[in-house]
């Protein structure tokens, strides 16, 4: 919210103000306003008398008329006094009708619609909390909760940090404020308001709307008193009405459909980092999505909450891909790719999870390894702070037609839980039937353990799983998967493993054995690629090959692809089948380029239409 300090700014941005007046009023407003008073929210329009603007601050209204050639004149309102506000919708504006005890009244015009809605809330809330104060008052005393005994833990839940919240905005707004003015649909002021409201919006969603808790309040309030002072006497529930009206307006009646909706500033923003090249806006959604985390990790309901966020913030980082917004700066370089490898060259876990969101697809695949990392994060959270923790199981199985992408997953998925501190070494170990099972009994216990002890510190990958329970009689196979339960028990905090296959014979391997029903419950379907994922696929392949496509060789490209698509069988290799098509353009193209007397670098690196013939 805006201090005293900043009303000039704010009031020259509002919307519909004519520029003279509302800088009048900037200057002007200082003076007519305590020095400690700070505003909540302002509304531009007209009286009956003439301009006005109507302030509501943390101890009451004031009415500001900006009259023509004299000096602004205010009416002070105390919050008590207001009997009723309500809000009538014209074709051309609104009027802000606002009656007082003692018969007084007075209206206010204005364009904006939402603004006068907001008026509306704040008024009612401290109303209400007024009310309360008087009940509070005239009953009788409490007895409060005592403090923890002498040597217990204690366990209140951890708060969003202040400090951190004001840090994040002013980066929002100052990156925002240096972007190209002519880049910046929104002022600066209104952008940053629409940002904290969207942001209080969320953390009401993630915190359950009707059943936050006490604790998650107090953590919210946090968040919106770093912006305003607290009014003397006031109480959580102030902030209920407004933080419901905000959560509509914004479409979170249906949170699924509100999980995937883009604010109006965050496009904003985005252009203005386009024009700039900045990442003021990743930089947002990275600490809107921290925030998030923090407030979910204050109780035990986590898997819905973590859906919610990991959806949203999902959804608005695929709005900045789309609008060609900088990734955002990284600390470490390149990830490590293998065991050993030195702490300064492995990935951050934000820089894994990007390499994620930048694979081709996927969008459910996606998602549920973001919400998977999620949970982890907030149970460690959890932990930091003396809170409960369930025990979390992290072995999973991946199922789908080859070349979906299981194994490059696995891989992401490895070293994301190594960044999060879950796998000392995130090695991927990959094996399939006959790296389990020896040609005596006996030897495949031995040849199992083996394998798991090379992925201890890591994840255990086991292609094609289902082959190790092909028959009642396989007892080699047997073998081998009692062996393999026995050694996630024994090394269960060691040890992620992740089977893989095809999707209905994957599902009768886990109901050949009791012990595998019990211990893998995380099931991730990969999906068919598209044919428009197909051909990106394909245009993928070139680039990281040091190829270029002629346009018709990318229109040749497209229809390959949509072709492959359409002929697939039940067993659709996918992206292996891409490969197999880039690898016989490529046969052309060397056939093609082999009998130019003195091919160029632009012959030897350009593949033509008829390279894609088949």
């Amino acid at each position: 919210m805006p201090t005293l300090n900043e009303l000039q700014a704010a009031l020259s941005h509002a919307q519909g103000a004519a520029a003279a007046l509302a800088s009048r009023a900037g200057q002007t407003l200082p003076l007519l306003l305590d020095p400690d008073e700070r505003v909540i929210h302002l509304l531009k329009g007209a009286t009956d008398e003439g301009e006005g603007v109507l302030v509501a601050s943390h101890r009451r209204l004031t009415l500001v008329r900006i009259l023509l050639n004299q000096q602004p004149a205010r009416t002070l309102i105390e919050y008590a006094r207001v009997t009723s506000i309500t809000v009538q919708s014209g074709l051309f504006s609104t009027r802000l009708n606002v009656a007082l005890n003692g018969g007084e009244s007075f209206v206010l015009r204005s364009v904006n619609r939402g603004f006068a809605g907001n008026f509306v809330e704040i008024v009612t809330a401290f109303r209400r909390n007024l009310a309360a104060s008087r009940t509070r008052e005239a009953a009788p005393a409490t007895v409060s909760s005592p403090p923890p005994a002498p040597g217990v833990p204690d366990r209140r839940p951890p708060a969003l940090e202040p400090n951190a919240v004001a840090e994040a905005m002013g980066e929002l707004v100052g990156g925002y404020s240096s972007a190209p003015e002519a880049a910046r649909t929104l002022p600066p002021q209104h952008m940053g308001f629409e940002a904290l409201k969207h942001l209080l919006a969320f953390l009401w969603l993630l915190a359950g709307t009707d059943e936050v808790s006490e604790d998650e309040m107090r953590a919210i309030r946090a968040v919106f008193h770093t912006f305003m002072e607290e009014a003397e006497g006031s109480d959580p529930d102030i902030l209920r009405g407004l933080l419901s009206h905000w959560a509509a307006e914004a479409g979170g009646d249906d949170v699924n459909a509100w999980a995937v909706r883009t604010p109006e500033y965050v496009e904003s923003v985005a252009r203005a980092d386009r024009a700039s090249g900045n990442s003021t806006a990743r930089q947002w959604v990275h600490r809107m999505e921290q925030f998030g985390l923090a407030v979910i990790s204050i109780d035990e309901r986590s898997e819905a909450e973590l859906a919610l966020l990991t959806r949203h913030i999902s959804h608005l980082r695929g709005v900045l891909d789309g609008a060609g917004v900088s990734p955002a700066p990284t600390i470490t370089g390149s990830s490590a790719q293998g065991p050993g490898a030195g702490s300064e060259t492995q990935a951050t876990l934000d820089e894994l999870l990007a390499r994620l969101h930048r694979l081709v697809g996927l969008d459910e695949v996606k998602h549920e390894v973001q919400t998977l990392a999620n949970l982890v994060r907030v149970r460690q959270m959890r932990l930091e702070h003396g809170l409960p923790a369930p025990p979390l199981s992290l072995h999973m199985v991946f199922s789908g037609n080859p070349g979906t992408g299981k194994t490059t997953v696995a891989r992401l998925l490895a070293d994301i839980f190594r960044a999060l501190g879950v796998l000392s070494t995130g090695t991927l170990v990959e094996v399939d039937r006959a790296g389990l099972v020896a040609g005596y009994l006996g030897q495949t216990a031995l040849k199992t353990r083996a394998a798991v002890q090379s992925a201890l510190g890591g994840m255990l990958f086991i292609d094609e799983a289902y082959a190790l329970a092909g028959s009642d009689h396989d007892s080699f196979g047997r073998e081998a998967v009692d062996t393999l339960l026995k050694e996630m028990e024994d090394h269960r905090d060691q040890l992620v493993v992740v089977v893989a296959g095809y999707t209905e014979p994957m599902r009768r391997f886990l109901r050949s054995n009791p012990g595998l029903q019990s211990r893998f419950n995380r099931f991730v379907e990969f999906p068919d690629y598209s044919p428009d994922d197909l051909a990106l696929i394909f245009f993928r392949m070139a680039e990281e090959n040091g190829y270029a496509l002629t346009p018709a060789a990318r229109a040749k490209g497209v229809r390959s692809a949509a072709g492959l698509h359409a002929a697939r069988g039940p067993d659709f290799a996918n992206a292996r089948a891409v490969r197999n098509l880039f690898e016989r353009a490529l046969a052309r193209h060397a056939n093609r380029v082999a009998v130019i007397p003195a091919p160029t670098a632009a012959d030897l690196a350009t593949l033509e239409a008829e390279d894609l013939d088949e």
